[in-house]
């Protein structure tokens, strides 16, 4: 995820890997997003799941649960 956004190429390689997701009745977890730009791009290209830093560094089990509780939601 580092480089969506960088260039238009990049984009059509995310939208390309989410249309075939699509057509095959797939799920896809974008990873790795670092900001706010890319969540947003994944929200317009309708991509289902997210994780990264921008939505949670890493945490122990025990704080696993309470993360859960927040039921932080990222789609629009």
């Amino acid at each position: 995820m580092q480089r969506i956004g960088s260039t238009d190429e990049a984009l059509e390689i995310v939208n390309t890997i989410l249309a075939l997701a699509r057509s095959l009745d797939m799920e896809v977890v974008a990873e790795g997003v670092e900001n706010e730009q890319q969540l947003e791009l994944l929200r317009q290209m309708r991509c289902s799941y997210a994780q990264g830093y921008h939505l949670s560094r890493p945490i122990e089990s025990s704080q696993f649960e309470e993360l859960l509780g927040t039921r932080r939601s990222w789609a629009a």
